[in-house]
């Protein structure tokens, strides 16, 4: 049996892709005890050319499946269904993880049985868009012992017992927040969601315009499962006043982890991007995107 299985869902990734299934190809962990499956998006660019290409001379097996377009929450569960891997190290194709990654979150997922999921608190950037700067520094989490009770997919390695236990991903889900989702029925269920000290490569989207488009993809995607689970989206939490007042009270501790000065920026981009959250969210309202409908 393998340890791990890699989970790459990937749509239209052709400009981060390449950097991505590296970091997976040199890692230390043995390649025997791993494995790599990826669930395509129905990508229009060359992003599964790239895939064959970098994985073709590799000693850890590939396997390459495809959603047929149907959203994420089907993605992400023909991972778990094809997973023949104890825990499945979730690699979006817009971050690369360093050497040491998986052996070191597995080792720690090996110490922790109670533990359903862990990720990294950490994210660096090393492009030159000021809008992807500053989004890698609020991405940067300062590591405390606080309960979570959702986790995302993006950079975390989860325990395959933990997502079978709660019946998987819900296919129902086309677009975002299916990792909330999955993360929050583990959490009730008793699995305990963690993050620990480490940093990965984050290759962001670079443009205001492409933040914006990603966070009203977020909030259509809330709006889901805000009816499926009542009180788990705080609505006032993404209001103007307090995305400045949240911003401002984590620029501090933000600042000391990273010691980038972007950091005091950090109430504007909360400002910026939980709009466009917010105009999703009604958006997806008006489309009546609902578990209940």
């Amino acid at each position: 049996m393998k340890k791990v299985t890699v989970g790459l869902c990937v749509k239209n990734n052709g400009r981060t892709i390449g950097e991505a299934v590296m970091g997976i190809l040199n890692q230390d962990f043995p390649h025997d005890l791993m494995e790599i499956v990826v669930v395509d998006g129905m990508s229009t660019d060359a992003t599964l050319s790239i895939i064959t290409s970098c994985t073709a001379r590799s000693d850890i097996q590939t396997r390459i499946f495809s959603d047929l377009g149907g959203g994420l929450g089907i993605a992400r569960q023909i991972v778990v269904d094809r997973a023949v891997g104890q825990y499945i190290a979730w690699i979006d194709g817009d971050i690369v993880i360093p050497k040491k990654y998986l052996a070191t979150q597995v080792s720690f997922l090996d110490g922790a049985q109670e533990v359903g999921a862990v990720q990294w608190n950490r994210v660096s950037y090393k492009g030159n868009s000021v809008a992807g700067a500053l989004e890698v520094v609020s991405m940067n989490q300062v590591y405390n012992k606080k309960e979570r009770r959702f986790l995302a997919t993006r950079g975390a390695v989860y325990r395959v017992k933990a997502i079978k236990e709660v019946g998987g991903f819900d296919k129902n889900i086309k677009g975002a927040c299916e990792d909330i989702d999955l993360s929050f029925r583990m959490w009730r269920m008793g699995w305990k969601l963690c993050i620990n000290e480490g940093i990965w490569l984050h290759v962001p989207r670079e443009s205001w315009k492409g933040l914006w488009d990603e966070y009203w993809w977020y909030g259509y995607g809330a709006h889901f499962i805000g009816d499926k689970h009542k009180g788990l989206i705080i609505l006032w939490q993404w209001l103007p006043p307090m995305s400045l007042a949240l911003g401002l009270r984590n620029s501090v501790p933000v600042y000391k982890l990273t010691q980038n000065k972007l950091a005091f920026l950090m109430p504007f981009n909360y400002l910026y991007k939980n709009l466009a959250w917010l105009f999703g969210f009604v958006k997806s309202h008006l489309d009546r995107y609902s578990y209940l409908d």
